[in-house]
């Protein structure tokens, strides 16, 4: 900002100028208070909007209890009771999607798990039939030598 001053001003006339400055400096302030209301409107507006448009996107807890239903429908899980918690907090599409991708890759690791404990039942069980069919095998062909011998006994004897 200038003061119309040069540099071979004196300090009463610098302080002069700051003065006269000061005191004809009337702030306008009714202009920029009505700018300012005005943009105080226009946001509430929006928030407005906002919190509306907020209610759209967050069925109603019914409806959300209904969809995880046939979620665990779908997935055959009887008992559901162990997801009530977790299910009790989502309060929206996003969350209760979020919710299922959980809950689905849960009980496929868990089907996952089972088949493997499966698999090794089934060699278990193999290795078992395997070793009673060679077990039985070997006493009967024991039992038959068994028998032929006490049979060339007896007519050895005779």
């Amino acid at each position: 900002m200038k003061l119309g001053l040069n540099n071979e001003t004196d300090l009463e006339k610098v302080l002069d100028e700051i003065k006269e400055l000061i005191v004809n400096k009337v702030p306008d302030n009714s202009q920029e208070t009505a700018d300012l209301r005005q943009q105080i409107a226009e946001k509430d507006e929006e928030i407005k909007k906002l919190r509306e448009q907020n209610k759209e996107d967050y069925p109603p807890k019914e409806i959300i209890e209904k969809k995880a239903k046939i979620m665990f429908e779908l997935l055959n899980i009887k008992n559901s009771s162990v997801y009530q918690k977790e299910l009790a907090h989502i309060t929206s599409p996003q969350q209760l999607e979020k919710f299922w991708q959980e809950v689905t890759k849960k009980e496929f690791s868990k089907i996952r798990k089972q088949e493997s404990e499966v698999k090794k039942l089934n060699i278990i069980l193999w290795v078992l039939f395997i070793s009673s069919t060679l077990t039985t095998i070997l006493l009967t062909i024991k039992i038959k030598r068994s028998k032929l011998s006490s049979q060339k006994k007896i007519t050895k004897a005779k």
